[in-house]
């Protein structure tokens, strides 16, 4: 008969290492009671090489958002942004495209040079999302849309601004 193994219960839990403040603390227990975040906007923007220096253009309308939202809080509308980059290649730099490959004693070329080229047009792509989020205390979906609505009109010129960098 196999020897059971007693483990105690750890005293001490990530969310105590997490939660330093009531907001956190409100987030976290929103978040493991799966109350979580709603979507109230977004927006891709795909940047070719020739347009990579917009990424500093686009984080600062990021911040004019995020002190935008602040300002929201105190009309108790709690919305939040996130942007993340979304590489075509997470390894570009070491990223190779075939073109030819070994056989026998030469080599034999691709016939589809369509799906070439797009592999060398991706491997200079930067895709950013930006999202904003709007933490659940509405309690019906009239009081969402009115929020949301609230939150888009506060950030109508970041919107703008945004969409002429957006495919």
């Amino acid at each position: 008969m196999p020897k059971t193994v007693h483990c105690p219960i750890p005293t001490t839990t990530v969310s105590k290492f997490l939660v330093e403040t009531e907001l956190e603390s409100e987030v976290h227990k929103d978040l493991l009671n799966r109350k979580l975040f709603k979507r109230v906007f977004q927006v891709k923007v795909v940047l070719t090489e020739d347009e990579k220096t917009n990424v500093v253009n686009i984080k600062r309308i990021k911040e004019l958002i995020d002190d935008k939202l602040k300002e929201l809080r105190t009309k108790s509308i709690f919305a939040v942004s996130d942007m993340f980059k979304n590489e075509v290649f997470k390894d570009a730099k070491e990223k190779t495209v075939l073109i030819g490959l070994k056989a026998e004693k030469k080599y034999k070329f691709s016939d589809d040079w369509v799906a070439v080229g797009k592999e060398f047009k991706l491997a200079n792509v930067t895709v950013l999302m930006l999202r904003i989020y709007l933490k659940r205390t509405f309690s019906s979906s009239l009081e969402f849309e009115d929020m949301k609505d609230k939150i888009l009109l506060t950030i109508k010129d970041e919107i703008t601004n945004l969409q002429k960098f957006s495919s």
